[in-house]
């Protein structure tokens, strides 16, 4: 390699300096009469700026890295990280306790949480509202899941009751058991209230006494509290009892019922009648082998929309024959083509059935020759709108001895000649098959 001597570096380093000051031209630069531009940056709204955070709002390394490049993203920055909490309270783990401490360092954090979910365990004792609730004004959705404890309301709490739920708009309740009547002053408690969710919600009253007694006709709430939402899993009767008859008015626009057979279904045809014109979304699931026909009265439902029969389960081990003396046919799920039958909604645009086949189970435990009858009638009802769909899973190992699709469009001849659409979506893990028609 040829060394590169000094003056030839001094001559490379000259022309570099010239270029610079002169430029490629070779002229000269007037340094002194250049006039300084000011540069002006644009400056974007704040929405913008929320808007463009929002993006990063599951990278949180990214967001930590924005909050140190703008103090002024910090309060936008501060309302996406804590918007949605969940917190839990355990023997072996527990955030809530960390949670607790930072808001007794930063009380403006408790400005931005809006989404909150607490789980307390039931190992800690008998479950009691957190005592951070009060300090949170703004969260408008709250998730209170106690593990299955007995819930126990202190007289301190229900003397300030009033203060744990300002601005709580949809509260869902789960995994709990309540004692006298704690549930519904809990409820009346919140009066911007406007969805409801309860599961696994439990109380301890005597069976003996009648579903509304005087003593809980005397709750009321302090303001009127109008529901569009609400969804119960099994509630207790008295509950139920208390909603329709209660000082709350049911106008909801979806409901979801979900029965597991622990309970009888005497007040739901009153939740329905209850929702009138408003529900326009609706879901129904029931046990196969229990009666719930005369509780599926949707006449008063002229509004509605969607229809959706959930977890519909086609069990192969339960009986499929009744002898008396000769062998006749039983079906189950009894409550579905009772529920199509008195449906009379000129609205309704979607019917949906979720279909579980488990054990071996047979598609001819459903009454399809019924079922097929009332979705013609609302197919022609509707003006040719509606759209019936079948989602149909198969839990076991071995796939169906037929082919599942062709026996649900087999059963649903005079659907498929009327107007309106028909479709079946077959699951068996990993295949899916999927029909519509036309």
């Amino acid at each position: 390699m040829r060394r590169l001597r000094f003056p030839r570096l001094l001559r490379c380093v000259w022309r570099l300096i010239s270029r610079i000051t002169y430029g490629s031209g070779g002229r000269s630069h007037a340094w002194k009469n250049t006039k300084v531009v000011e540069v002006v940056r644009p400056q974007l709204p704040a929405e913008v700026w929320e808007a463009i955070l929002g993006f990063l709002r599951d990278d949180r390394r990214a967001i930590a890295a924005c909050a140190l490049t703008c103090r002024a993203f910090i309060p936008m920055i501060r309302d996406i990280v804590f918007h949605t909490l969940r917190l839990s309270h355990s023997l072996t783990y527990s955030n809530y306790l960390s949670f607790v401490a930072l808001l007794r360092d930063s009380p403006h954090v408790a400005l931005s949480v809006r989404e909150l979910s607490i789980t307390i365990e039931s190992e800690e004792g008998q479950p009691c509202l957190p005592p951070i609730l009060p300090r949170l004004h703004e969260v408008e959705r709250l998730t209170l899941n106690f593990s299955g404890g007995m819930f126990d309301m202190s007289e301190d709490t229900r003397d300030r009751l009033s203060t744990y739920f300002h601005s709580v708009k949809k509260l869902r309740l789960a995994n709990v058991r309540f004692d006298g009547t704690d549930l519904l002053q809990l409820l009346c408690a919140c009066p911007e209230l406007k969805a409801l969710h309860m599961s696994a919600v439990y109380w301890r009253r005597s069976s003996l006494l009648p579903a509304f007694t005087p003593d809980l006709a005397a709750i009321v709430p302090s303001a009127p509290v109008e529901l569009d939402e609400l969804i119960l899993q099994t509630p207790p009767a008295q509950v139920v009892a208390w909603l329709v008859r209660g000082p709350f008015a049911l106008r909801p626009r979806r409901m979801d019922l979900h029965w597991d057979g622990s309970t009888d279904g005497k007040y739901v045809p009153k939740l329905f009648e209850s929702a009138g014109k408003s529900l326009l979304d609706l879901t129904l699931e029931f046990p196969g082998w229990f009666s719930f026909r005369e509780a599926m009265n949707l006449s008063h439902n002229t509004n509605l929309t969607w229809l959706r029969f959930d977890k519909v389960w086609v069990d192969g081990s339960q009986p499929r024959f009744v002898y008396i003396p000769d062998p006749v046919q039983l079906h189950s799920h009894d409550w579905i083509p009772a529920a199509l039958s008195r449906l009379q909604s000129p609205r309704i645009q979607q019917v949906h059935f979720n279909i579980e086949l488990c054990n071996s189970g047979e598609l001819s435990v459903l009454d399809w020759e019924l079922i097929d009858t009332h979705l013609v009638r609302l197919a022609r009802g509707s003006d040719g709108k509606l759209v019936t769909s079948f989602h149909v899973l198969n839990s076991d190992y071995k796939p169906a001895r037929y082919n599942v699709t062709d026996a649900i469009m087999y059963r649903l001849p005079r659907l498929r000649a009327a107007m309106g659409r028909v479709g079946v979506v077959y699951t068996h893990w990993p295949n899916v098959e999927e029909c519509w028609f036309p």
